[in-house]
């Protein structure tokens, strides 16, 4: 079985290390057998995703799903949405 991972991510820095530090979670603390793929990240700005008045993290959920369904052909496969945010610095 393969678990197929499309993170959401904010910046440059996250969409150039989640796929090593996913990989490195899975195999050093989850120890486990099965295949991990993660795909490309999709970028999208904190303010956008956390706004309810706006419909960005419905079509970025959406684009990962598609992008998953593209990779994943296998009934048995595992399909994963990661949305990874900052805290806000805001009290």
């Amino acid at each position: 079985m393969t678990y197929f991972i499309a993170p959401i991510v904010e910046g440059h820095t996250e969409v150039s290390c989640v796929e090593r530090l996913l990989h490195r979670i899975w195999s050093e603390f989850l120890y486990s057998p099965d295949r991990l793929q993660v795909l490309r990240p999709i970028r999208c700005k904190r303010n956008l995703i956390v706004d309810t008045d706006r419909d960005e993290l419905a079509g970025k959920l959406n684009q990962a799903a598609i992008m998953i369904g593209a990779k994943s052909k296998d009934s048995a496969d595992r399909k994963l949405v990661l949305v990874l945010c900052h805290t806000s610095n805001d009290g």
